[in-house]
């Protein structure tokens, strides 16, 4: 791995709802958007930076393989994935066409 290489174990935070599975999504003009993070770990910092989707209110981080994100992008008809804390260190956050995302972690596991 070289410096400017960025490993990715996706993460998204979800809570068990009554009788589903809710995952922190944010509907825009523009597509649904689904948080997904690059580590558990990014998804611990944004919560105790932010105060957001806290334990208290049920909500846990948890590690995706590609195959689940995918489903979890389906299942919550995301069209995008917004990923807080830029991958350029510059903050913000980086969004993505959630099919353009999936390609990218398709050709990262096959490289």
């Amino acid at each position: 791995m070289t410096e400017d290489t960025v490993h990715i174990s996706p993460t998204i935070l979800y809570r068990v709802g009554r009788r589903t599975l809710e995952a922190v999504t944010v509907n825009r003009g523009d597509g649904h958007t689904m948080l997904v993070f690059r580590s558990q770990e990014e998804a611990e910092k944004f919560r105790s930076h932010t105060g957001l989707y806290s334990e208290a209110e049920g909500f846990r981080a948890l590690s995706v393989d590609r195959e689940q994100l995918a489903a979890f992008l389906e299942v919550h008809e995301c069209t995008h994935v917004a990923m807080p804390e830029a991958w350029a260190a510059r903050g913000g956050v980086d969004r993505f066409e959630a099919d353009a995302f999936i390609g990218m972690l398709e050709e990262s596991v096959s490289a």
